[in-house]
């Protein structure tokens, strides 16, 4: 019988790395109907599914949990954590995330109705591996989401 580590980080529960099924995937969403609608797409493919509501939770989260793939809007709410106080929103996460080392190599797909060319500019130097627009596919997404999941991500130096 496998044991699970019961932290809790946003109020999800948190298995070993080695008695959870698949990757993990974090979603970082603060619509819970747009959060359970891509959790659901997701569902079928096996993989461990986590989900933040905003950008405190999520780089909680990230630290703990090390996702294999994040999905991120770019208009969250902060939090209210004085720690976390410089994540103005899913672009600033982002970037604090590709500039650790550590982090660096978990691609990021950014999901978010902001579809100028100068957003979609911003969030790719902003180091988001996918840029998708909402209303968005849910097969274009699952679609993106598998190969990224499948991509052999590097080290970062």
């Amino acid at each position: 019988m496998a044991s699970v580590i019961q932290q809790n980080v946003g109020n999800h529960p948190m298995a070993l790395d080695s008695e959870r099924p698949g990757k993990v995937i974090l979603i970082v969403e603060d619509q819970a109907d747009i959060r359970q609608l891509i959790k659901m797409s997701l569902a079928f493919t096996k993989h461990t599914i986590y989900e933040a509501p905003d950008c405190q939770t999520a780089f909680k989260m990230v630290n703990t949990l090390k996702p294999d793939l994040m999905l991120l809007d770019i208009m969250l709410p902060s939090g209210t954590d004085d720690k976390t106080e410089g994540l103005a929103n899913g672009l600033t996460l982002c970037r604090m995330l590709k500039d650790n080392p550590e982090l660096a190599t978990m691609p990021i797909i950014l999901l978010t109705s902001k579809g100028q060319a100068i957003d979609i500019k911003a969030g790719l130097a902003a180091g988001a591996d996918e840029y998708i627009v909402k209303p968005f596919s849910v097969i274009h997404l699952i679609e993106v989401a598998l190969h990224q999941l499948s991509i052999t991500h590097p080290i970062a130096a």
